[in-house]
């Protein structure tokens, strides 16, 4: 029962290049939202996402090509456990998150993409290091080394590097008025120095529909939802 204002601005990016041997495209995802309570007048970030991915595949005349991924992830303010607004949970390239993959894709009829890449690689950094320290997003926190009675405190490391499987599939159909897409990716790290975590999977899911009233105005709806 409180009411708020909202906007957000997002900008997507996409470029294309071909080849004779390759085709490599270049994709931006850039979002930031605000929303604005008038009852304390308080700001709170709702939206935040800085994204950006390479992809190169091997031309071939079939459904199955040869395909390198590289993303990386991350935001562009502050991050708070609101209403708490003084301690940043998260900050600009903490976390950011690096993945580096190869594999196969199996695109049918430029409807449904399924890529799977049995190398993938995942980088998590975490810059700042008060959360590095406190062990934020998976990287060794820091803690007291204790030698002939002297203690030295031994900072938390910044990198988190993973080996493991990725799976993306993708999916985009339009229809007279309505578009309909959405990307499910899947990692899991099967190299975990703890093997009870080993079938844990890193969730990212977005699908959405967007309805199309003119030239000039359609609308959007959008879910996200990432689980890691």
């Amino acid at each position: 029962g409180e009411s708020s204002g909202s906007g957000r601005v997002t900008s997507k990016i996409t470029y294309t290049y071909k080849r004779k041997l390759c085709n490599y495209t270049v994709n931006g995802i850039f979002v930031y939202g605000m929303s604005n309570y008038t009852k304390d007048k308080r700001s709170e970030k709702s939206e935040d996402r800085c994204e950006l991915s390479m992809t190169a595949s091997s031309n071939s005349s079939n459904n199955f090509t040869f395909t390198s991924i590289a993303s990386l992830k991350t935001q562009f303010t502050n991050g708070y456990t609101y209403p708490n607004d003084s301690i940043p949970i998260s900050r600009f390239f903490a976390p950011a998150y690096l993945n580096l993959s190869a594999g196969y894709n199996y695109n049918y009829n430029n409807i449904i993409s399924l890529y799977i890449s049995p190398i993938a690689g995942k980088i998590t950094f975490v810059t700042d290091q008060k959360l590095a320290d406190a062990g934020a997003y998976g990287v060794e926190a820091g803690y007291c080394s204790i030698y002939q009675g002297d203690s030295t405190w031994v900072n938390g490391k910044k990198i988190l590097t993973e080996l493991g499987i990725n799976v993306l599939i993708r999916y985009k159909q339009n229809f007279k008025n309505i578009s309909v897409f959405s990307t499910l990716n899947l990692y899991n790290n099967y190299m975990d120095p703890n093997k009870a975590n080993r079938w844990n999977i890193d969730v990212d899911w977005e699908t959405g529909m967007k309805f199309t009233i003119n030239k000039q105005i359609s609308t959007i709806i959008n879910i996200h939802l990432i689980y890691d």
